[in-house]
């Protein structure tokens, strides 16, 4: 389905600004101001990666200071995109871009605003005037397959004329507020991901031993994985048969003595989930259905009503889940059921900190084969070890929780305030106005005079 959108539209959805001026403003459409020049549609088979004629601008470069592709064969000069001029993608995700880079060339799909003359507009304020606009149309158009934007919808947008001068002190009060919120911006993101990475840490260390400290006279997990091996002897591994601690892992010599380590499937069963097509994930029952992706549904009867670890097998092959309580696995995952001694938790914890995504064996649909996940290494800490280690890990990973929705709300509010500055810059209400500069009418008078001067030129070899 294609969607296209009238101005009207974007307005009547518009939260922007831009439709607020001030009394001694002019309001005017944006083709009174500038020219639209959609891109040309040049022949493919000219098309070259080898630098032979001129860089040639496709929808994908908007945005970007380069592009790889040129174009050899003749053109017309209307087509010649210079740096600074103002790019527009007409087609997918909206948005303006002043272009940086050499002389180039307008592919279709593209087109450029040209100011018809910058003693009379300034050119960089129309960055700040039309991307909101084209953020409504994103919106507008996010539930739609095919998006287009025409030129003579951009050119109907309605914009304000504050006087010349103004504009530029508009353009540099914005620009000054704007670089103190990317400092903290750049802050909060930076803190984000730092994070992230000691998420990661606090798992790391808690699956070396080093995050809680040991009880000698807890249970060896030796003495505990052989009564796993005892147990189950029909599952027997050549590891379990040997003596679990001979298996071969770097993991060893870093863990405390009271631990061990195995391969996942010495200690448990790697079983796959059983289908369940999605008329009968209810929403009214209370069992939960979980896939690849996790929680995908309910339904009224249970596969299996002790908790149990499901991962990925299809899809978002080697995510990890862990339930609680009944639940019924599809038939793209795999489940567990964790032995007794060994912790679904601490089990699940450490399953996706060990980042089972690399095990993928696919080509096409992301899968992990069971045989990978089988001889998938594990470290075991005593049983009443594991319960502590999982609470500090959700002590830690509470405060981190919380730090993170902190920097959110950061973020959120610097969007709110980039806004704010806009609001009061395209309100009048930015900077302070001087009753000697040139009325915004007297300046819309000159610029429609100049009009005609600025009609495109004819081809040119």
């Amino acid at each position: 389905m294609t969607l296209r959108v009238t101005p009207d539209e974007i307005v009547a959805r518009s939260s922007s600004p831009l439709l607020v001026t001030a009394p001694w403003w002019k309001r005017c459409r944006l083709g009174d101001i500038a020219t639209i020049t959609n891109g040309g549609a040049f022949k493919s088979n000219l098309f070259n990666t080898t630098g032979d004629g001129l860089p040639l601008i496709r929808i994908r470069d908007v945005g970007k200071t380069e592009t790889k592709t040129y174009y050899s064969g003749e053109y017309d000069n209307k087509y010649i995109i210079r740096p600074g001029d103002l790019l527009i993608g007409m087609d997918g995700d909206f948005r303006i871009s002043s272009w940086q880079g050499p002389i180039s060339l307008l592919n279709q799909r593209v087109c450029k605003l040209s100011v018809t003359d910058d003693s009379m507009y300034c050119h960089s304020l129309l960055e700040y005037i039309v991307q909101p606009y084209l953020d409504e149309v994103n919106k507008l158009t996010s539930a739609v397959t095919v998006k287009h934007l025409s030129s003579r919808t951009v050119a109907d947008l309605p914009i304000p004329l504050p006087p010349r001068v103004e504009q530029e002190q508009i353009v540099n009060a914005i620009e000054e507020h704007f670089s103190r919120i990317d400092v903290v911006e750049s802050a909060a993101q930076t803190a984000l991901a730092k994070l992230d990475t000691l998420r990661q840490t606090i798992l790391t260390a808690a699956f070396s031993g080093r995050l809680v400290d040991q009880d000698p006279d807890d249970e060896s997990a030796s003495i505990l994985l052989k009564r796993i091996a005892a147990e189950r002897p029909q599952h027997l591994t050549r590891h379990v048969a040997q003596g679990i601690n001979q298996v071969s892992s770097p993991m060893t010599e870093l863990l405390p003595s009271g631990w061990a380590i195995a391969e996942l499937g010495d200690l448990c069963k790697v079983e796959y989930g059983k289908g369940l097509s999605k008329k009968q994930r209810i929403g009214t029952g209370t069992v939960e259905v979980y896939g690849s992706a996790g929680l995908s549904g309910y339904h009224n009867e249970a596969l299996m009503d002790e908790p149990v670890v499901i991962v990925g097998r299809k899809g978002n092959a080697g995510m990890v889940w862990v339930t609680q309580g009944p639940s019924w696995p599809i038939d793209t995952t795999y489940f567990l059921r964790p032995p007794q001694g060994v912790s679904a938790k601490y089990l699940s914890l450490q399953l996706g900190h060990l980042d089972l995504v690399k095990k993928d064996s696919s080509t096409t649909i992301p899968s992990l084969r069971r045989p990978d996940l089988e001889t998938t290494t594990i470290a075991i800490a005593p049983s009443s070890e594991q319960e502590q280690i999982i609470a500090a890990i959700e002590e830690h990973f509470s405060r981190i929780d919380a730090a993170k929705a902190s920097l959110e709300r950061c973020l959120q509010r610097c969007s709110v305030l980039r806004r704010a500055v806009l609001s009061a810059a395209f309100s009048g209400r930015l900077i302070e106005q001087d009753p000697n500069d040139e009325p915004a009418s007297a300046l819309l008078e000159r610029i429609a005079a100049e009009q005609p001067k600025h009609r495109t030129r004819k081809k040119s070899a």
